[in-house]
Order: C-alpha cells, then structure tokens, then sequence
C-alpha cells in the first residue's frame, strides 16, 4: 500500500513540477522585452540580379544578326536600340539599349525584356514585360508591367499603373495614383505623390528618429490614451494585447505592439517599435510607424503616414492586402500576399 501511496505523490509532484516552476520564474521578472520575430523573406532582387547576369552571357554568345542560339529553347533576337530607328507595334524581341537613353514610339508591347544602360522614358507604351535600367526611368501613365521592373537609378510612376510581381530601385521610387503592385523595394518609396510641389515638400522634411524602445510590457489593453501616457502623451512600454488596440490622436508609443485582433492608430500618432497583428491594421493620418509592419490581414492607411525610418531598411508586409492613400511614405521593402494599391479610384 505505502509503495501506491509514494507512487501517486511522485506522479503529482512531477506533473506540477513544470506549472510550480513557470510561476515562480513568471512572479520573479518584472519586466520584458517584446519580441517580434525578423521577417524572413526572399531575397527581392534575386530574379533581377539573375536576369541581368543571364542577359550578360546572351550577349557573349550572340552571332552576327543577334541571335542567341539554344539546346533547350527557342532562339531569341537581340535589338540593339542605339542602332534601330523603327520597331514593330507588338515587339518579340530583347531589346538592348547600351550608349543613349531609350525611348521607344507610343502605342507599342514588349512581349520581351529590355536592358538599358542609360536612361529609360516610357510613354504611351501598352504592356511591358520586364525592364532593367541602370540608371533612372518613367513609366509613363496607363503601362502594364507583367513581370519585374529594377532600376539602378530613381523610377518614376505616373498614374494608372499595375507593376506585376517586383519593383526596386537602387535609390528611391516614385509613384502616381490608381496604381497597383506585389511587391517593392528601395531606400525611398514615395506612394501617391502626383504633385511635384508635393513631393518636394514631402522629401525636404524627411528626418531620423531616435532608436529607443522600451523593454518594459503591458498586457492586455485595449487603447493607449491619456490614463496611461505621461504628460507628453508618451507610453514608455511595449504592449501585448488579446484585444483589438486604438492608439489615440497624437499619442507615442516608445515600445513595440502586438495584437491578436486589430490595431488602430490614430491620426499623428507615433509608434517607435514594431506593430504586429493577427485582425487588420489601420494607419490614421500623418501616422508614423518606425519599425516594421506585419499582420496576417490587410493594412489601410490614410494620408501622409510614413513608415521606418529615412536611411534604414523596414518591412510592411501583409498576407492579405495594403491599401495606401496618398502622399504616404515608405523606407525599405512592401509586400502583400494579395495586392498592394495606391489610392484607388474608388477612394
């Protein structure tokens, strides 16, 4: 009987043992750090950076009338553009713009990539499929990109665009209204400026933040407002929620967020850390995010909302879909499961 008895206490004392121990460890920190996992993505320019050196080695091996010979595909033609003058409305070649900027006629398809080593203005082009330009280049209102689009230098997006899978840029990209895209990626990424005075404007406030986020959580809140932020309207915490968030008009948080359900943040309200979510993340006006963005919904944001900070690389990433309204500014990679639009018609 005594050796049931023993067996039993054991039994117990070991089933309790890992619950004892978590509370006392759990009673003992008083504070913690919010972690929010880096985001693990693809590399944005691998499918570029192989095409420029794929392109480079079609070069070495074309012959006498530019054609590039294969074993397991058809032959492609190269059309130099430095030497072409006319070009067929439904073009099926590579195109290669190596001396002078390249600016094709108005109505044409490129069914093909072009490489171009100086600038690119396309205007009153339909459909493109891909297009490398090593140094700045305007895609012209109404164009259709299906695949990829990857400048050394500044792009500039007029109105009206769709983007296909990839854009990037060594130095800033610029964007017009009614646009659409997968994903982007560049220092500088200014959404919806159709004004010139705008941008301007937008670029010459351009400023860094400090880098402090509070190690110290708060759990379980269901807004940040004046009961829980000092005289100055700051939160000097990181927070974990189950519930869905609102951070009011104007308040800063100096930590990270983390939220089951949705996060609200109000109109020139800052959040210095990241903002995690499971529901839908919605940006107020002239709102500031200078950490990363994730959510497994979608992300809206109104106008002048800038997310990251100017000379960093930062992440807004969503499963479903971003919606950006205007004047928005973003430093570092964009991309959504679905689809990323820039101030919509329908808004």
């Amino acid at each position: 009987m005594i050796y049931i008895v023993i067996s039993i206490v054991l039994f117990f004392a070991m089933a309790l043992f890992p619950i004892t121990y978590s509370l006392i460890v759990l009673k003992k920190r008083t504070s913690e750090e919010l972690i929010i996992p880096t985001l693990l993505v693809d590399d944005p320019k691998y499918f570029t950076d192989l095409y420029r050196s794929a392109f480079r080695s079609k070069l070495a091996a074309m012959d006498s009338e530019n054609i590039v010979e294969y074993t397991f595909k058809p032959s492609e033609k190269i059309v130099e553009a430095d030497k072409t003058i006319e070009y067929p409305v439904i073009c099926n070649y590579i195109i290669y713009a190596e001396n002078y900027d390249f600016v094709p006629p108005e109505g044409m398809t490129f069914n093909k990539e072009i490489y171009a080593n100086k600038n690119v203005y396309l205007v009153g082009v339909k459909t493109l499929l891909g297009i490398y330009c090593k140094k700045n280049l305007l895609i012209g209102s109404g164009i259709d990109i299906i695949r990829w689009v990857d400048s050394g230098g500044e792009i500039t997006v007029e109105d009206n665009c769709s983007l296909g899978i990839i854009t990037t840029s060594n130095t800033r990209i610029i964007t017009g209204e009614n646009c659409l895209f997968a994903r982007m990626l560049a220092p500088q990424i200014f959404l919806g400026f159709t004004k010139d005075t705008d941008f301007k404007t937008v670029s010459k406030a351009l400023t860094n933040n400090e880098d402090y986020v509070s190690q110290e959580v708060i759990r379980n809140i269901k807004s940040v407002d004046d009961d829980i932020t000092d005289e100055n309207q700051e939160l000097h915490k990181s927070i974990i929620t189950k519930y869905d968030l609102s951070i009011l008009d104007g308040m800063k948080v100096k930590g990270s967020i983390r939220s089951h359900k949705t996060i609200r943040v109000g109109d020139n309200a800052i959040v210095y850390g990241n903002v995690f979510a499971e529901g839908d993340i919605y940006l107020g006006k002239g709102s500031r995010i200078l950490g990363n963005i994730f959510t497994q919904n979608n992300i809206y944001t109104e106008e002048n909302v800038e997310i990251g900070q100017n000379g960093k690389i930062k992440s807004i990433i969503a499963k479903e879909k971003i919606s950006f309204s205007r004047r928005c500014v973003v430093y570092g990679y964009i991309e959504s499961g679905n689809v990323c639009e820039v101030c919509l018609d329908e808004q």
